[in-house]
């Protein structure tokens, strides 16, 4: 029989010491406007008990109603902070135990802590459906550090966003118009690494001049994340050999570009001579960090010189065409034609597809 005693006396010791270690909600509000609690009870067809500080609450006044499981402050007062408990008769077991404190700052202190995503989108939401238990008419507005604001919407999280934003309630009870006031407290948190990716160049080939200095560039995109910036490293191989090993090919720069609140790494080979040799060797940039890798394989091929003037002064002699028939549309005029000596303008004597004994043809006014 002993022994059956000291069970169920340890039992009703751990009982004690579960309920004692309840957690306290805290609840923070503004004199002046709604305020309430309410207690977590499974059922809501009978009256809870409340008490503050240990000292049955007084529900007789129409200012504190309860309704159900709550605790309507119609207005609150400075001085109804305190310790609410909650309880389904004086005889029962504490079910909630909250922390009112009602300040008298025209925002209220943060109810509530939520973490947001960088670079997400996010819409505000008014968490005051208990209102409308009791409300009419009811519309809401919105205030970042107590100061009012139009859109609910974030696009692109920034840190900048972080911040105190209170929903504030407008609604009528029983013919009064009332305030009801919530803040939470958001904290934008940097948006994970990303895998680098290589946006440029598309193309896989490289027109270089043979015998000429040149310069390759690989951009990667690392996503809006700063942590991926300090942790990518970049390199080049040609042949599949760190072009450290390469006489002459050991210069290279890596450059970190920040546009529109995206980052971007920028690493550029300079070559002093484009050899012979270089244009049978792949070339590869590569970007690397803890979410993964991407690359790009590069080829070299030879540009001719003759080409390019000859492509060029094409461009320019239907350049100075086009010029010449605008002038003499605008004016009015019809135009002629001017012989321009070749050793004046070589460039044009050399691409000229029309000539005129040892002329090219021009059209002017």
């Amino acid at each position: 029989m002993r022994g059956v005693i000291e069970s169920v006396g340890f039992l009703l010791l751990i009982l004690s010491s579960s309920s004692s270690q309840t957690v306290v909600e805290s609840v923070h509000g503004t004199e002046g406007q709604v305020s309430w609690l309410e207690c977590e009870v499974e059922e809501n067809n009978f009256t809870v008990v409340w008490t503050r500080d240990n000292q049955t609450v007084d529900t007789s006044t129409p200012r504190i109603i309860v309704q159900g499981a709550m605790l309507w402050f119609l207005p609150a007062k400075e001085e109804d902070s305190g310790l609410y408990t909650c309880s389904e008769s004086p005889l029962s077991p504490v079910v909630s135990k909250m922390r009112l404190s009602v300040g008298r700052e025209p925002c209220p202190l943060p109810s509530e802590i939520r973490t947001l995503q960088q670079g997400t989108n996010e819409t505000l939401i008014c968490r005051q459906d208990e209102v409308s238990q009791i409300a009419s008419d009811r519309h809401d507005s919105w205030l970042r550090d107590c100061k009012p604001i139009d859109s609910l919407t974030l696009v692109n999280v920034m840190p900048s966003d972080a911040g105190n934003y209170t929903c504030v309630v407008h609604f009528t009870y029983e013919g009064k118009s009332y305030l009801a006031s919530r803040t939470v407290l958001l904290n934008v948190q940097n948006a994970p690494p990303v895998k680098p990716t290589v946006i440029y160049p598309l193309k896989d080939t490289v027109y270089v001049f043979p015998d000429q200095p040149a310069n390759l560039t690989c951009i990667a995109f690392l996503g809006d994340n700063e942590e991926s910036v300090l942790e990518t490293i970049s390199y080049w191989t040609v042949n599949h050999t760190f072009i450290q090993k390469c006489p002459g090919l050991s210069k290279h720069v890596t450059k970190e570009r920040k546009e529109d609140g995206m980052y971007y790494s920028v690493n550029t080979l300079s070559i002093p001579e484009v050899q012979q040799q270089y244009f049978h060797l792949p070339f590869q940039c590569k970007f690397v960090n803890s979410m993964g890798e991407d690359y790009k394989d590069l080829r070299l091929k030879p540009l001719n010189h003759h080409v390019l003037y000859s492509c060029t002064g094409s461009l320019v002699v239907l350049v100075l065409v086009l010029a010449a028939l605008l002038c003499c549309i605008s004016r009015g005029h019809w135009c002629r034609t001017r012989v321009i000596r070749d050793d004046a303008y070589p460039l044009l004597s050399q691409t000229s597809t029309s000539t005129e004994g040892n002329g090219s043809i021009l059209l002017t006014r």
